[in-house]
């Protein structure tokens, strides 16, 4: 839902006469989800510009950590990159995969220390919190493209382009869910801001992300209140009703209407039941848009996401220096402050109000295209994904709403991308910075982070063939059933998340020019 299909719910009755003018196009519907130990909900975190993941989460052995990681240094008074005998592993079973590993940048004795910039803490969230054995990395994935946009779009729903070829995995996922949680959870699709938000061709109304940044920004949308909306004094008498499905043969359950919803409704679906293609799936998508808007308001989602508290648990020592979802490189020499972001999306996520939320996180751009950047891009992607660690944190600290005896981070599953990689530094030893290059271009290769609900985790699943950086086979099953060992690629990756929520291929979804289930991955 966006302000596309508020657009549509406000003027959907004076458009209702004038739809036999489209062309055709057949309708999408929603499938239930029927998964009981998976993930239902989605979080997708997108940093931009193009971020190198493997200096965080490490593939490379230890002679190739030699040869592709820069000699430690300092950025902005940040000390950065590490030497093989600074590898840390993280726990938990990896089930035969290599084990997730990082660079340790922190103080043993004391992850929180300071003293003379000698020692950061960023990275070792992901100890403190123990998310080794819910975390994988997928390395070595293709884009397909080297083009910010379409790559973009790639990682977004599996197929390069200017333009969506399949709808994002966020919407498929959002549409799949909706089936089974649209009577709690009334916006099925949130991007908390307007940078680059994923598009859902050829799904309902539902599926589209709602833009909604800020506790101001939903109560504009979502309110009925007078004291909040002039116009909805007096209009606002809503009768709960079993509202029936566009083709009449189900119903969305009761869901207070006031009077010109119901006319709305009622009308759409009597235009609906003698239009064909364009017209029939336009006026589907206005019939949703009524339905989802009706629910929303009725629902009184500002109420239950304004009563909140985005984070409950203290500040760990480790990050005494900054608190939650902030970090101040060395000498004040840069910030990255993510606390609006996460904390919003804290909001959204344990208010129930929603099944799955895209953020563009926009606290840094990564597209350099500067090899003297290299140290500074690194340091600071530690710190986004230490703070993304800090986030889970949060949602292992708070219990399921829907599920007894679970977390919302058992019951989430956080993506974490970008739209491709960058090409790699190389040289001949960390003895000595001589003879070394740091390339900054734009590398079609990439790497993503996921972790929570349904994930096998520490493990890393493919890798890069060095000196090519090319991505390293893995083990994908078809979309015909067939086992195949071949590098992955975005569509193979959209593909795997879609698995996760229980979806079946060539059913529940569908993505243009071929896709697998990448294995090992899924509980």
């Amino acid at each position: 839902m966006s302000r596309r299909t508020l657009l549509a719910a406000s003027l959907g009755a004076a458009q209702l006469a004038l739809l036999e003018r489209f062309s055709f196009l057949e309708p999408s519907r929603a499938r239930a989800c029927t998964t009981d130990e998976g993930p239902t909900r989605l979080l997708v975190l997108y940093l931009p510009g193009g971020v190198r993941f493997y200096p965080i989460f490490v593939p490379m052995s230890d002679d190739e950590i030699t040869r592709t990681i820069p000699p430690p240094g300092s950025a902005s008074g940040e000390p950065i990159f590490f030497t093989p005998s600074e590898m840390v592993t993280l726990d938990g079973d990896s089930g035969g995969f290599a084990p997730l590993r990082m660079g340790r940048n922190w103080n043993v004795a004391d992850p929180g220390d300071r003293d003379g910039y000698r020692a950061s803490p960023m990275g070792y969230s992901w100890i403190h919190y123990g998310l080794g054995p819910s975390t994988a990395v997928i390395h070595g994935i293709d884009q397909g493209t080297f083009a910010h946009s379409a790559a973009y779009v790639s990682a977004m729903c599996g197929v390069a382009g200017e333009s969506y070829r399949a709808p994002a995995m966020l919407s498929t996922v959002a549409n799949h869910l909706h089936a089974r949680f649209a009577s709690t959870r009334p916006i099925p699709c949130v991007a908390i801001n307007s940078s680059g938000v994923p598009l859902a061709p050829g799904l309902p109304a539902q599926a589209a992300p709602a833009v909604v940044p800020s506790i101001q920004s939903l109560a504009q949308l979502f309110s009925s209140e007078a004291d909040r909306h002039r116009r909805w004094r007096d209009c606002d008498a809503r009768t709960p009703t079993d509202v029936a499905t566009f083709d009449g043969t189900g119903t969305h359950g009761e869901i207070g209407l006031t009077g010109p919803d119901a006319w709305a409704l009622e009308r759409a679906r009597r235009l609906g039941a003698r239009a064909r293609g364009a017209t029939a799936s336009t006026l589907e998508q206005i019939h949703g848009s009524y339905v989802a808007v009706s629910r929303t308001l009725a629902n009184d989602v500002v109420s239950a996401v304004e009563a909140v508290t985005p984070v409950t648990h203290a500040v760990p020592d480790h990050l005494r220096a900054f608190g939650h979802f902030d970090f101040t490189f060395g000498l004040a020499n840069g910030r990255i402050d993510m606390s609006a972001s996460c904390e919003w999306i804290l909001r959204l996520l344990k208010s129930n109000v929603t099944s799955a939320v895209y953020a563009s996180l926009p606290e840094r751009y990564y597209d350099f295209h500067n090899g003297a950047s290299l140290y500074s891009a690194v340091a600071a992607t530690r710190a986004q994904l230490d703070m993304i660690a800090q986030l889970m944190g949060e949602l292992q600290a708070t219990p399921s709403p829907d599920r007894a005896g679970r977390s919302l981070y058992d019951d989430t599953l956080v993506v974490v991308q970008s739209e491709f990689g960058r090409t790699w530094p190389r040289g001949p030893s960390q003895e000595s910075a001589d003879g070394w290059s740091f390339g900054d271009d734009h590398h079609s290769m990439t790497s993503v982070v996921l972790s929570g609900g349904g994930i096998a985790g520490n493990r890393q699943i493919g890798g890069y063939a060095l000196p090519s950086t090319d991505g390293l086979p893995v083990e994908i099953a078809e979309e015909d059933g067939a086992s195949a060992m071949r590098p992955p690629r975005s569509a193979d990756l959209v593909a795997t998340v879609c698995d996760a929520f229980g979806m079946r291929p060539g059913t529940d979804f569908f993505i243009p020019g071929g896709y697998g289930v990448i294995r090992g991955l899924c509980e």
